[in-house]
C-alpha cells in the first residue's frame, strides 16, 4: 500500500503540472485502509482548488474522528495536539506543488482513529480564506478489531454486459461468537449509503443482483452489468448486536464511450521472456482533467479478465499473488514468471477529477493490451561448461586409481575355490592365505583350485565332447 500511494502521489504531480488554475475544491482521500497493531502507515490527502484567486498558499489540518465520517461534530483537526499521538505523527509541510500532502502514524494503537480526517485551507490577497475537507475520511480498520466492522473498496471498474463482484468485507474481533442474521445492499447516486438511496432485491432467483455465498461471502454479485448500474453500492449487515456499514459505498464506474477521448492510455505492444524470470510491462496515460487521483488495475486475457495487479491484494487472481507489483506511473511488474502467464495484459485506470466542488466524477479506459511470450528458460552456458569440466576432473581421477591398483576387477564367475579335499591328492584346500597360516594342518605349501565347468558345458555343442574337471596347483613359499 506504501508504494502505491507514493507511487501515485508522483504520478498526480506529473499529471497537474500546466493545468489550468480555475479547478473547482475538492478533497480526496482513500477510504479504507487495512492496519496491524504496531505498523507505520501512510494516508496521503489530495485536493484541487482556483489557484487564480487562491494564490498566497495552502494549509492542512490533519484530524481525528471517533465516529464515521469527518463531518460528525467530534472531529478534531488538532492531532499533534492529542497526547496519545506525540511523537508518532510525521507530516509533510509545505508547500504543497502537486496539490498533495500525507500524514504518517507509527507503532499504531487499536486506540488510534479510527477516521483520520484532511482539512485543506486556501488563503488569497483580496478573498477570504477558503476551507473545505473530505467529508468521509480514511477509515482504520485492525485486523484484529475491537468490535465487528465492514469493509468496501472505494471503487470498482466494470464494462457493459461482464458479471462482476462488489466485494463486503465483515471483520470480526477475535474469540467473537457473533454470526450475521441479514445482509441488505442498497444503491444511491452519492457516497452516503442511507442518504438517498434504495435496497437491492438480492432475493429474486432471476434478478441481477444476489448475495454470493450468505453467510460465507456477503458480497453482491452482478450480472450483465448495465451503463444505468453506475452509482454507489452499501452493505449494511445486521448481527445479534445491531447494524453495521461504512457509510460510504463502493462506486461502480461503468465504461462509456463518450469518455474515451478524455483518458488517453499507451502500453507496450509485446514482450518476450524467459521462464523464471521477471518482466514490466509498461503502461502510461493522460487525461485533460486536473487529476484528484487515479485507480490503477491489470487484468489478464481481455479487459474484463482476472485481475492480475488490484489496489486490494484479495481481488488478485490466486495465481499471481504474490507475484505482481505497481511501478513508475502504471507499469505492471511480474516476478518469477511461469509459462501459464503468455497471455495479453490490459492496463485500466479509473480517473477521478472535481466536477464541482465537493463534487468529484470518475471515468474509465483500458489500454490496447499488451502481449507477453513467455519462452523455454536457455539452460546457461558456464553451467554446461562446468558440468564438462567436473565429468573430466571425475574421469582422470578414475583412470589414476584404476592405474594405480586403487580400485580392483571383479573376480570371474568361472573360478570358484573347492571347498573339500580331493580323494587322490590328499591336500586341504584353503580359501584365503589367512586361513592358510591359521590351520594346524600342515598342506605342505600347496593348494589347489578347480574350475567350474557349468558355464562352459552349458555353452558346449552337442558335437564336442564332454571335458573332464581340470584342477590347478600352486605352490606357496613361506
Amino acid at each position: 500500500m506504501k508504494n502505491m500511494i507514493s507511487s501515485l502521489l508522483l504520478l498526480l504531480f506529473f499529471q497537474g503540472i500546466g493545468r489550468t488554475s480555475s479547478d473547482h475544491f475538492c478533497a480526496h482521500q482513500i477510504r479504507t485502509i487495512r492496519v496491524t497493531e504496531g505498523q507505520s502507515i501512510t494516508i496521503p490527502c489530495t485536493f484541487t482548488y482556483n489557484r487564480n484567486i487562491y494564490d498566497k498558499g495552502i494549509r492542512i489540518d490533519w484530524g481525528v474522528s471517533t465516529g464515521r465520517g469527518c463531518w460528525e461534530s467530534d472531529t478534531s483537526y488538532d492531532i499533534l495536539s492529542i497526547s496519545k499521538y506525540s511523537g508518532r505523527i510525521f507530516r509533510l509541510d509545505p508547500p504543497y506543488g502537486n496539490n498533495s500532502a500525507s500524514i504518517t502514524i507509527h507503532r499504531l494503537r487499536p486506540t488510534d482513529g479510527p477516521v483520520i480526517c484532511c482539512r485543506v485551507e486556501a488563503s488569497g490577497g483580496s478573498v477570504p480564506p477558503y476551507t473545505w475537507n473530505n467529508r468521509y475520511g480514511t477509515l482504520l480498520i485492525f485486523s484484529e478489531p475491537a468490535q465487528i466492522s465492514v469493509e468496501q473498496l472505494d471503487v470498482i471498474p466494470a464494462l457493459p454486459g461482464e458479471t462482476i463482484t462488489i466485494p463486503c468485507y465483515v471483520h470480526y474481533p477475535p474469540g467473537t461468537r457473533e454470526t450475521l442474521q441479514t445482509v441488505t445492499w442498497r444503491k444511491g447516486p452519492r457516497p452516503v449509503c442511507i442518504s438517498e438511496s434504495h435496497p437491492l432485491d438480492t432475493q429474486d432467483k432471476t434478478g441481477r443482483y444476489s448475495v454470493v455465498d450468505f453467510p460465507t461471502d456477503v458480497s453482491l454479485q452482478i450480472n450483465r452489468v448495465q451503463r444505468e448500474d453506475s452509482g454507489y453500492y452499501c452493505c449494511i449487515v445486521r448481527t445479534s448486536k445491531g447494524e453495521n456499514n461504512i457509510r460510504s459505498g463502493t462506486e461502480l464506474v461503468i465504461e462509456e464511450q463518450s469518455t474515451q477521448q478524455e483518458l488517453d492510455i499507451r502500453q507496450s505492444h509485446n514482450t518476450t521472456v524467459s521462464e523464471g524470470d521477471s518482466v514490466t510491462l509498461n503502461c502510461s496515460f493522460h487525461s485533460t482533467q486536473t487529476p484528484l487521483w487515479a485507480w490503477i488495475y491489470w487484468r489478464v486475457g481481455s479487459p474484463t479478465g482476472d485481475y492480475v495487479y488490484h489496489p486490494n491484494k484479495q481481488m488478485v487472481h490466486s495465481s499471481f499473488k504474490g507475484r505482481t507489483e505497481l511501478r513508475g506511473q502504471a507499469d505492471l511488474h511480474i516476478e518469477g514468471v511461469q509459462r501459464n502467464d503468455s497471455d495479453t495484459y490490459y492496463c485500466i485506470v479509473i480517473f477521478q477529477y472535481c466536477a464541482a466542488n465537493s463534487l468529484h466524477k470518475s471515468f474509465f479506459n483500458y489500454g490496447q493490451g499488451t502481449r507477453l511470450d513467455v519462452i523455454e528458460a536457455e539452460f546457461p552456458l558456464i553451467i554446461i561448461l562446468s558440468v564438462v569440466l567436473i565429468l573430466i576432473v571425475l574421469s582422470g581421477i578414475l583412470i589414476f586409481l584404476l592405474y594405480k591398483g586403487f580400485i580392483c576387477k571383479k573376480e570371474s564367475p568361472l573360478i570358484h575355490i573347492q571347498e573339500n579335499k580331493p580323494e587322490d591328492k590328499g591336500n586341504v584346500l584353503y580359501e584365503t592365505i589367512e586361513e592358510i597360516k591359521k590351520s594346524d594342518q600342515d598342506t605342505q605349501g600347496v593348494v589347489y583350485v578347480q574350475l567350474n565347468m557349468k558355464p562352459m558345458e552349458q555353452a558346449r555343442s552337442h558335437d564336442e565332447p564332454k571335458k573332464e574337471p581340470e584342477i590347478f596347483y600352486a605352490s606357496l613359499n613361506k
